[in-house]
């Protein structure tokens, strides 16, 4: 598993990344520094069919999320960007057969605040004074349509792929069916926004982590054993005991003047600043993996950015 960690102001970022097997993974995450707030975000493409395109040498699905990343990068908020990506990934093909990604990006603003957006089936959790919060508990279905995909299942476990599209189709194959919805799926997708005043920590997961709020303050040892975990369970795992995995922690350090002393939220807003002017748009990716003071001194000729 992939894991490195960089700096930004009072923040630090841990990402871990993961691929489920010997191919590319259909997972992506960004970090991409603004000059008045910097953006981070998981997204998860959606399990491909057999008659999902594959495009410049990629399953659909990665494809899918690397659309949604660049659209990310642009200039607007998290909801234009979103909307952005709908609109290239909708309609590639007819309803599951389309290529679709997942996503939940947050902004991150010097006081402190989060803004957050999902779309499909992507996780997140929050640190506060009163603990760990998982910020959109609600599953991506509403209760009649998920008990309705649920019975199919326990009706039907000797299904095929065929048979398994054509049901999903009929069951989920309506926006209203939907409290979030991947992208490319519909013309207009529902997606749902969170705001956090404040935080300590925030993690943002896609769902091959198999994370819970029990395991947030154990995250580190969880991810370094899951696929240990996955080969001894795989029986009870189903189809699919190993998926990718993403996740990014941000979470707030300790002055270097002493434990306890927490860096102040001022200093992220000066370094931002300086960073957004300094860094060229290729240069965005090397902020994710270097810390803040190197990066602000790269030279004109840093490598490009490396997907």
């Amino acid at each position: 598993m992939l894991q490195f960690t960089s700096h930004v102001g009072p923040w630090a970022l841990d990402v871990w990344e993961d691929a489920a097997g010997n191919k590319t993974s259909e997972d992506d995450s960004l970090f991409q520094i603004r000059e008045k707030f910097f953006r981070i975000a998981v997204l998860d493409g959606l399990t491909p069919t057999d008659n999902t395109p594959s495009l410049v040498g990629v399953s659909g699905a990665a494809w899918a999320a690397n659309v949604a990343r660049a659209a990310l990068k642009g200039p607007g908020d998290l909801e234009e960007c979103t909307l952005l990506a709908n609109a290239q990934l909708f309609p590639m093909a007819e309803g599951r057969d389309c290529p679709q990604a997942m996503l939940l990006g947050a902004d991150i603003y010097p006081t402190g605040e989060a803004l957050l957006l999902r779309a499909g089936d992507v996780k997140a959790w929050a640190l506060r004074e009163d603990g760990w919060d998982e910020l959109f508990p609600e599953h991506k279905l509403t209760p009649k349509a998920r008990e309705e995909y649920v019975t199919w299942f326990l009706e039907h476990p000797e299904h095929n792929q065929a048979e398994f599209k054509e049901a999903e189709d009929e069951i989920l194959g309506s926006v209203t069916a939907w409290r979030s919805t991947p992208l490319g799926r519909f013309a207009e997708p529902t997606c749902e926004r969170r705001s956090l005043a404040s935080f300590d920590q925030l993690v943002l997961a896609t769902a091959g982590a198999r994370l819970s709020i029990e395991k947030m303050d154990n995250l580190d040892n969880w991810l370094v054993s899951i696929r240990d975990w996955e080969r001894r369970t795989a029986p009870q795992l189903g189809a699919r005991p190993h998926q990718d995995i993403t996740v990014i922690r941000l979470r707030r350090q300790e002055a270097p003047d002493g434990p306890g002393q927490l860096v102040s939220l001022a200093e992220v807003e000066h370094d931002l600043t300086i960073l957004s002017h300094e860094l060229a748009p290729e240069q965005e990716t090397l902020a994710a993996q270097t810390p803040l003071e190197e990066v602000a001194q790269a030279p004109d000729s840093a490598s490009s950015e490396t997907e």
